[in-house]
């Protein structure tokens, strides 16, 4: 496998500075010295410039290559494997020469290729097109077989070849049912009748058909019922906190409830992983299977005009020409290059220039709780400002790794220069820029490299297979949330994070007394990833986790203790439910006798009470995760008796165990797989 492009650049430099030279240049780099000082030093190394810039990859049209995609999309079209041709199909729309879009477009700033191809000389586009409608009619998406046929249309394709499709989609979509709203929920009685007539079915995963079915679902994002007033994209249940131990940290205000929605943020930036670019929006992140392509290169896709227009007119119009060779730079499952070259592009330069003074200083001198809010007190998650203000661990990285990192700022410098489309004065007008300029923008570039490292959230779907029935976690990308990153990392977390496109949703997955800190989880709960490979992969953001399953070295689930262990309503002691004779070790209170004082009685109730709470609904949230992982809907009513039982297994149960962790489980899967959606109260 050849080694990512950086790791060339880097090969040749070293080999044109020698052994000798490369000890003196590794030396000028360490935790002490500033990033503009090591920026500026490599950039002065005129070694540096005649072997680290790179070779721009071509991001053209191809027709003969889309024809190539095209005839082999029919090939299996006619075997009826509508799957596979919808992919093919989309490889050869994203390789088609393209027009202009300037006149078909809703927003006025449209960025443009220079084609002179007029709409209807497009015949491979139109082909590509129509035959992409036959196969989405084949997938009874008749919607979108006929924007698929209007599209062939508009680019020259012969109208009377398609007008019986068309007549069929229309007709079609007058006999469609209405779908209610309103779902029946599933008898717990019936759900092992289900998994017999489910385990008959061939085990596949999830089909075009249905992944376009579900792009269509009304998904709406949950709210913060009060927004904190300083941090917006937090509830105002929590407070933020700052100790040296543990730095700045985020605490339950007052009692927090399980489901709560305890932060919401847009992505400040965020990049899809390279080999998701043909199935996920450059845009809106959305999974789209019937796209638009880019009208300028062949690399992204679009799932509405609307997001194209945005795309042509914003980041993407910027990161076009040398996208595919960003995208060759480090491992495909890596983007952290690509985070930071985004973060940068959205980020002016006239903002980076006229700010940089101030934020350095803040740096200096702000009490570390101070970082990243502005002038009014708010830390703004659509400001550069707390972006900046993210922790780096600069001082804890070797000189090998600043060393490298500083190459690759070197080398998207060169890209930043190369693309002609990011130095602009404050009138948008594109500036030759100075050595002054690059260096800004490369040690900036050295910045958040280190940063995103540290603080980049994951992006990802949820799908469903069957039989065996399973979840399967689909990572497509990665964000910047800048106020989701306030919240500390622990391998028991009592929030669980899921985006919705570009958007985190924080929920709680547990009742959380106040005070308590506020902890998400930066890779595998406990219970699901074991303690070596947590620790291993925590390591790479510099997360030395000291939680209590990890200082307790807690088992993961196959090793987790079923039997359930309450506390004593006396004095908190973990007691096992061995039936009518349990007897508490420590203050000796007896659970299977009937006691003359009154207070003592009240506290034995209320353990047996407790007791057969938790384990009457211990066995309805198995059967409602059952229900989910069957891809059946879950009510209100559902959600109500998995909340109950978070709530009083967090107060009264003794961690770890199983049944508690099936329990948060449900609880994050009936939210990120958002089959309850509007709130029905059935």
């Amino acid at each position: 496998m050849e080694d990512p492009y950086i790791d060339q650049l880097i090969h040749g430099f070293e080999r044109r500075l020698g052994e000798e030279k490369l000890k003196w240049v590794l030396d000028q780099f360490h935790g002490e010295k500033s990033t503009e000082e090591m920026f500026e030093f490599l950039w002065d190394l005129e070694d540096a410039h005649d072997t680290l810039s790179p070779t721009l990859v071509s991001s053209g049209k191809s027709n003969s290559k889309s024809e190539k995609f095209r005839l082999e999309g029919e090939h299996y079209f006619h075997q009826k494997n509508f799957d596979k041709a919808l992919e093919l199909l989309n490889l050869s729309l994203m390789a088609a020469e393209h027009p202009a879009l300037s006149d078909h477009l809703p927003y006025d700033k449209i960025n443009n290729n220079d084609s002179s191809i007029s709409f209807k000389e497009c015949t491979v586009l139109a082909k590509v097109y129509a035959c992409r409608s036959a196969v989405l009619f084949g997938l009874e998406q008749y919607e979108e077989s006929l924007r698929d046929m209007e599209q062939a249309l508009l680019y020259g394709f012969p109208e009377p070849e398609l007008k019986q499709r068309q007549d069929r989609c229309l007709t079609m979509l007058m006999r469609e049912p209405v779908i209610s709203n309103a779902t029946d929920a599933v008898d717990f009685d019936d759900v092992y009748s289900m998994i017999d007539k489910l385990r008959k079915v061939p085990e596949e995963s999830w089909t075009s058909k249905e992944i376009l079915q579900s792009s269509k679902k009304k998904r709406q994002l949950p709210k913060l019922i009060k927004h904190h007033p300083n941090v917006p994209a937090l509830s105002s249940a929590l407070r933020l906190k700052y100790t040296p131990k543990k730095g700045r940290h985020i605490i339950a205000e007052g009692d927090i409830m399980p489901g709560e929605v305890v932060a919401l943020e847009r992505s400040y930036c965020n990049g899809i992983y390279y080999e998701d670019f043909s199935n996920h929006c450059n845009m809106c992140l959305m999974e789209c299977l019937a796209p638009l392509p880019c009208p300028n290169c062949s690399t992204v896709i679009f799932c509405s005009e609307d997001c194209r227009a945005k795309g042509l007119s914003e980041v993407h119009w910027q990161e076009c020409s040398i996208l595919p060779t960003l995208a060759t730079l480090e491992k495909k499952e890596n983007i952290v290059t690509y985070l930071a070259f985004r973060l940068i592009l959205q980020t002016p330069f006239t903002t980076l220039r006229d700010s940089i003074s101030v934020l350095e200083n803040e740096a200096k001198e702000y009490d570390p709780i101070r970082l990243g809010f502005n002038s009014e007190g708010v830390y703004s998650s659509t400001e550069y400002r707390p972006l900046y203000h993210l922790v780096h661990n600069k001082s804890k990285r070797s000189s090998r790794e600043l060393y490298e990192t500083c190459i690759t700022a070197f080398v998207l410098t060169k890209l930043l220069i190369m693309s002609k489309r990011y130095f602009r004065d404050s009138n948008e007008q594109p500036i030759d820029g100075s050595r002054k300029d690059f260096i800004l923008a490369g040690r900036l570039l050295f910045h958040h490299i280190m940063n995103i490292y540290c603080n980049a959230f994951q992006l990802s779907d949820m799908k469903l297979t069957s039989p065996p029935i399973k979840t399967v976690l689909n990572v497509y990308g990665e964000g910047i949330f800048p106020g989701l990153s306030l919240f500390n990392h622990s391998c028991n977390p009592n929030v669980r994070h899921y985006n919705y496109r570009d958007h985190l949703v924080l929920r709680a997955v547990r009742f959380i007394p106040a005070g308590e800190e506020v902890c998400t989880t930066y890779c595998g709960a406990f219970y699901l990833e074991n303690f070596e490979t947590r620790r291993q992969y925590l390591a790479e953001s510099y997360i030395d986790c000291t939680c209590e399953a990890c200082l307790g070295r807690w088992p993961m689930n196959a090793d987790l203790p079923f039997v359930l262990k309450i506390k004593c309503t006396s004095c908190s002691t973990p007691l096992s439910n061995s039936g009518h004779f349990t007897v508490c070790p420590s203050c000796h209170l007896k659970y299977g006798e009937t006691h003359h004082d009154e207070n003592t009685q009240i506290l034995v109730d209320k353990w047996w009470a407790i007791s057969e709470h938790l384990q009457n609904s211990e066995s309805k949230v198995q059967h409602i995760l059952m229900r989910k992982k069957l891809g059946q809907p879950v009510l209100r009513k559902d959600i109500d008796i998995v909340s109950q039982y978070l709530e009083c297994g967090g107060k009264h149960l003794k961690f770890p165990n199983l049944g508690f962790c099936y329990g948060m489980d449900t609880m994050f899967l009936m939210f990120c797989l958002e089959f309850c959606s509007g709130g029905d109260d059935k």
